[in-house]
């Protein structure tokens, strides 16, 4: 019954376009949604295949990967389920993972998506143009914004389009394995599976957080042919990228913000655009609340040590930004007690030069600068 039901909606969605036909000209962007968990044995077997195929299909292909609550302990769902995966997979009627929609309305097989199932859905055009105006990340309001406007080269009469927005975190990196179905003893020369596959119980990439403004969307109307709608949504940080920070530590590298226009009646998405934040800095407000940074050695050429004082509990972030507004290294420290701490960071990649240090907690935040040699 799933799949006949999938098949009609499929026809339709493809009957749509065939209509729009000469006048549908402009290229398309391929978007692909996957379902999957970070103790789903099923999706560490998919994961090198996907990985790889995205990575080869970056210009043809935008990522999200939505993590559910089955079948086992997910720290990223933890934090996202009820807000927006839950509806994400009522949506699809999603049943078993891993499992991925190319467009909305092709269920994929993530183990099986090749580059040719890729470049074919991206050969075809698209009514619409997506042109992101603005996309932004206020690290002093931990807001993130994008307006966009979508503009339409032939009139598409459909009364359910909606634009959707996420922000996906492009890598959360776990210091320890959560998996309760692949334990780090099932890597290596005695283990299951080879020990290069390790890093796909620890690396998360393309991790959905939120949909702004929430699930359902920004709500359009039919579009005559020429017309052009905007939106513009805006998010103020509400909950760490995972839970249990303090025991299964974290750090996260960049993030993007994507947007994409789908017909809520047939599931197809007509077109999908994706950006990475600009970086409003804000270093020059600095709240005492968080509690003054001690730095040493300033400058640093190895080793350097941030020490800081709590007075009451607190959820705690460091953050390293360079001086073009970039986060170059995030340490969540997750809830932290009342007193001192200490967080040792290490030169690593960054190249000699100033950055500023952030101590973010749930209540302040506090700056300032390292030189790095």
């Amino acid at each position: 019954m799933k799949k006949n039901f999938l098949l009609t909606l499929t026809l339709v969605a493809l009957s749509l376009i065939a209509c729009l036909g000469a006048s549908a000209q402009k290229p398309k962007m391929v978007l692909l949604e996957e379902f999957m968990q970070a103790s789903c044995d099923p999706c560490l077997n998919a994961a090198p295949n996907l990985d790889s195929v995205l990575t080869n299909n970056m210009n043809n292909c935008i990522p999200i990967r939505f993590h559910v609550d089955w079948p086992g302990t997910d720290y990223m769902d933890d934090e996202t389920d009820a807000s927006f995966v839950t509806p994400r997979v009522n949506f699809y009627s999603i049943n078993g993972v891993p499992d991925a929609r190319m467009d909305g309305v092709f269920d994929q097989d993530p183990s099986a998506i090749n580059s040719d199932t890729i470049q074919h859905e991206k050969a075809k055009t698209s009514p619409f143009t997506i042109t992101i105006t603005s996309c932004t990340y206020n690290t002093t309001t931990n807001t993130y914004a994008l307006a966009a406007s979508i503009k339409a080269y032939a009139a598409v009469s459909s009364t359910h389009l909606v634009a959707q927005t996420v922000l996906t975190i492009d890598t959360i990196k776990y210091a320890q394995d959560q998996s309760t179905e692949d334990p780090p003893s099932y890597f290596g020369p005695s283990g299951y599976y080879p020990l290069s596959w390790y890093q796909y119980v620890l690396n998360f990439p393309q991790v959905a957080e939120d949909m702004l403004p929430t699930s359902n969307g920004t709500t359009l109307t039919a579009f005559t042919s020429g017309q052009t709608q905007n939106i513009s949504v805006s998010w103020k940080k509400n909950h760490p990228w995972g839970s249990s920070p303090k025991t299964y530590k974290y750090d996260s590298v960049g993030a993007h913000m994507v947007v994409f226009v789908q017909d809520n009646s047939t599931q197809y998405v007509y077109q999908a655009n994706m950006a990475v934040p600009s970086v409003i800095t804000g270093v020059d407000e600095v709240s005492a609340t968080a509690g003054p940074i001690e730095i040493y050695p300033n400058p640093s050429n190895g080793l350097t040590h941030i020490m800081y004082n709590l007075d009451n509990d607190r959820n705690t972030t460091i953050e390293v930004w360079n001086m073009v507004g970039q986060k170059v290294m995030d340490v969540n420290n997750g809830m932290q007690s009342a007193g001192r701490h200490e967080v040792l960071i290490n030169k690593g990649n960054l190249q000699p030069g100033m950055y500023f240090i952030r101590l973010v907690t749930d209540d302040g935040v506090t700056v300032q600068k390292l030189e790095i040699q």
